[in-house]
């Protein structure tokens, strides 16, 4: 339990670790557009999309992921983000290792989903089940599915949208 000289239970959840968030994601973009993911999604997926929309709704993502880190190191009333976050990131790595499988494949951010995605989520969830309230976790973990489903829905529609134009 905190005291008035100890670090409260936000202080410790919300760190400047935090800003590991939009550093791995900027390095998961980078392998993914390197190692040619637009390509890899159209082959396996049916899903063609340029590297330049690729490129600018990533770049969106990460520009909010980021502001998204100051608002919690800033306001403990965000703090529930960095749960979103922390679900986004372990789905994300988990959703790359098992399209590797099935396609008996590289998907592109496969390295930095098992590098740092999955870890980077599942320390961020572990230490917030220690550290915040069941319903903010719980909320948090909600938010981040549905950020991941959206991000997902997304990068469809726009390269449908490409794909037509």
């Amino acid at each position: 339990m905190p005291t008035e000289a100890s670090p409260t239970r936000h202080d410790n959840f919300t760190g400047s670790w935090a800003w590991l968030f939009p550093v791995a994601y900027l390095i998961h973009i980078a392998e993914e557009y390197w190692g040619g993911f637009p390509a890899w999604i159209a082959r396996f997926w049916g899903v063609e999309s340029s590297s330049s929309n690729f490129l600018s709704w990533n770049g969106g993502a990460w520009v909010m992921m980021t502001v998204g880190v100051g608002l919690v190191l800033k306001t403990k009333s965000y703090r529930w983000l960095l749960v979103s976050f922390g679900t986004v990131v372990l789905v994300n790595g988990l959703v790359h290792a098992i399209a590797s499988v099935v396609t008996f494949s590289y998907s592109p951010g496969l390295v930095s989903g098992l590098l740092l995605f999955i870890p980077l989520g599942a320390i961020t969830l572990r230490r917030a089940r220690e550290q915040v309230n069941r319903r903010t976790f719980r909320a948090g973990v909600i938010v981040g599915l549905v950020m991941h489903a959206v991000v997902v829905l997304l990068a469809f529609s726009f390269a449908r949208i490409s794909a037509a134009s």
